[in-house]
């Protein structure tokens, strides 16, 4: 959590101690104000001490090698013109989700290049709580000579986009994909907001098996209905799901602790191999954000049970794949000339 605070803090340009003054007026009124008062400045000063050990030491860490780029590196002349020289053209894909650190460089870019295209998602941005910047993406727009908007995708199938439509609907009556966005706090104050919620607590009560007894898998049937009203509300011809038969199954039951949620999957999934048998490759988890503290946390429970899995996500580089890396290995065995590291 230290170095995750460390990296934010100079993705966003803050100096240790004013990204803590930030945290500590976060912090909500209760009991537990004090502790979590305590907990950063402890973090606080743990911060200054490792920034200081790698000063002493000549270490580079992630956060300080950001400061070391924008207050040395891109003011430093030479060294912006090498960079933009080198490279003429400039391609920033989901730049909603990037941090005010990468869009200040792609501003200055920019007018430098060639040519650039920035793509931004709508309704997207999700990761504001990682660093992310979407009101920096539209700033990036207005920069552009021309801007296009596409409203339909033109690599998704028709049926992966109904399969989207009937899971929304599934999972909690929400409306469908092209539905307008749900209102924001700002628009609704009527939005409730429990500022004592904690997303993860490693002593969170052990988890109770017996809410999978209310855990259902939708039959057949359910599909069909759910399936019909989503094509009497987006008009969508008719819709087979010869393959979707007793296959989806979400809890009834909402989680309070990230722990409980974890055991709770572990134990759907250990229950479908091991007493009906189903293939670990024929299971799929959908989660609408992993982290990875999440992606190991799960996968430790699953490796528990002996069963294997392997976790994707866009936001992974593709170098981390290990499909990926397999293949760049073979490259650079088959060709040393290519002076692949």
């Amino acid at each position: 959590q230290v170095l995750d605070n460390l990296n934010k803090t100079a993705l966003n340009g803050f100096t240790i101690d004013e990204a803590y003054e930030r945290l500590e007026l976060a912090v909500p009124g209760g009991e537990q104000r004090t502790a979590r008062l305590n907990a950063l400045r402890a973090a606080r000063r743990i911060s200054h001490e490792f920034r200081q050990l790698c000063l002493d030491e000549t270490l580079i860490d992630f956060s300080l090698q950001i400061e070391l780029f924008n207050r040395h590196v891109l003011t430093n002349e030479w060294s912006r013109t090498h960079l933009f020289r080198t490279h003429r053209h400039l391609i920033f894909d989901n730049s909603e989700e990037d941090t005010l650190t990468a869009h200040n460089l792609a501003q200055l870019w920019i007018p430098q290049a060639d040519s650039a295209l920035v793509i931004v998602d709508a309704n997207a941005g999700y990761r504001v709580f990682l660093g992310a910047d979407p009101e920096g993406a539209q700033e990036l727009a207005q920069m552009c000579d021309a801007r296009l908007e596409l409203d339909e995708s033109h690599v998704m199938s028709p049926e992966l986009e109904q399969l989207i439509g009937l899971v929304r609907r599934a999972i909690g009556g929400e409306q469908p994909l092209h539905a307008a966005p749900p209102p924001t706090v700002e628009e609704d104050d009527s939005i409730p907001f429990d500022d004592e919620a904690i997303p993860f607590d490693d002593e969170a009560p052990p988890f109770d098996e017996s809410v999978l007894a209310d855990a259902v898998p939708l039959s057949t049937e359910q599909f069909s209905q759910t399936a019909s009203s989503v094509e009497e509300e987006q008009g969508e011809g008719p819709i087979e799901w010869d393959n979707l038969t007793d296959t989806f199954i979400v809890p009834q039951t909402i989680f309070r602790f990230y722990p409980q949620m974890i055991d709770w999957t572990a134990a759907q999934v250990r229950r479908l191999v091991q007493e009906e048998g189903v293939a670990p490759d024929q299971i799929a988890i959908l989660a609408p954000f992993i982290s990875d503290a999440l992606r190991f946390s799960l996968q430790t429970r699953l490796e528990e049970a002996g069963i294997a899995s392997t976790t994707h996500r866009p936001s992974r580089a593709l170098q981390d794949e290990p499909a990926a890396r397999a293949l760049l290995t073979l490259a650079a065995l088959a060709h040393p000339d290519w002076g692949m590291r």
